[in-house]
């Protein structure tokens, strides 16, 4: 265990030396947020108010660009949970690379604990990281209004922080397997960086897409957990507005807003519950871990 630990530290601590490597790592959702306090929150916002307003719906402004606020955040707070345990998992090219992983094999290191140990520092990282930006927003909501969140959603949001860690992780702990050094490692980052964005659906919900491409987004995990996300941050103030609204098409008004910022979710056909999703991410996740061991055993093998 003291060897695990070891390792484990080892990899976290390449990793929080690294700053260009913390500050790329959640680059891609400052750059969702940014795009959206900039140029994107008038343009989902102002069309929604509009209509509320024309059908005396009794929705205010404020309570939906708070919606509005809450969906961006949750999908921030996904992608960082996804771009993060990518980053860390560098050093499993690095050291490929620079043959170091020879010098890890020639250790007392048992493989199961290399292999243990790079995805834990994946895991650990995510998880601190994400769960320190979900702190930051829940202050930041808590002085826009008492109805934004509760404690008992914040509590669900940090364990699915701990559940998309693992998820992310265990994914692309063999996506990484296959490269073999930092160049293409940086190719490959920034594809994918500029490509998940739009997968989960962070710069445009994915309901504005055509149905089959959502479906194909719907296949990967992280799209759904970003639903689930999105639902957890948005359930406390949409309780609010369905009980305060008394106006008999205010349920369907904010119906079709769960649609179109994609908290809620069809999958050829099928509403998608919240334990529907948590059943495929489970699976795929110990999926993905089994994939990841073999592959790993095999190439650590002494």
């Amino acid at each position: 265990m003291k060897r695990l630990l070891a390792f484990t530290q080892r990899n976290l601590m390449v990793y929080l030396k690294n700053k260009s490597s913390i500050f790329f790592s959640v680059l891609t959702s400052v750059i969702v947020l940014g795009l959206y306090l900039l140029f994107l929150r008038g343009n989902y916002t102002q069309p929604l108010i509009e209509v509320a307003d024309q059908m005396s719906l009794g929705l205010s402004a404020k309570d939906i660009s708070l919606l509005s606020d809450e969906v961006i955040i949750a999908a921030t707070i996904s992608l960082s949970t996804i771009t993060i345990p990518v980053t860390v998992l560098q050093n499993v090219v690095n050291d490929k690379e620079k043959r170091i992983d020879y010098d890890i094999l020639s250790s007392p290191l048992k493989r199961w604990e290399i292999i243990l140990g790079y995805f834990l520092s994946a895991v650990i990282a995510s998880f601190a990281l994400s769960s320190l930006l979900t702190t930051i927003a829940w202050i930041y909501l808590y002085f826009q209004a008492d109805t934004a969140v509760n404690t008992r959603n914040m509590l669900q949001i940090y364990s699915l922080n701990l559940l998309s860690s693992l998820s992310s992780s265990a994914l692309y702990m063999i996506v990484v397997s296959f490269i073999q050094r930092q160049a293409s490692f940086s190719s490959f980052f920034g594809l994918f960086s500029a490509m998940i964005g739009f997968i989960v659906g962070a710069y445009v919900p994915i309901s504005q897409f055509p149905e089959m491409v959502q479906n194909f987004f719907l296949f990967v995990p992280q799209t759904l957990l970003t639903c689930l996300y999105r639902r957890l941050y948005t359930e406390n103030l949409l309780d609010h507005l369905y009980q305060t609204t008394n106006h008999p098409a205010a349920a369907g008004f904010l119906n079709e807003m769960k649609r179109i910022f994609s908290i809620d979710v069809t999958f050829f056909g099928h509403d998608l519950t919240n334990e529907m999703i948590l059943v495929y991410v489970l699976v795929l996740m110990l999926l993905s871990l089994s994939i990841a061991i073999f592959i790993y055993a095999k190439r650590y093998k002494k």
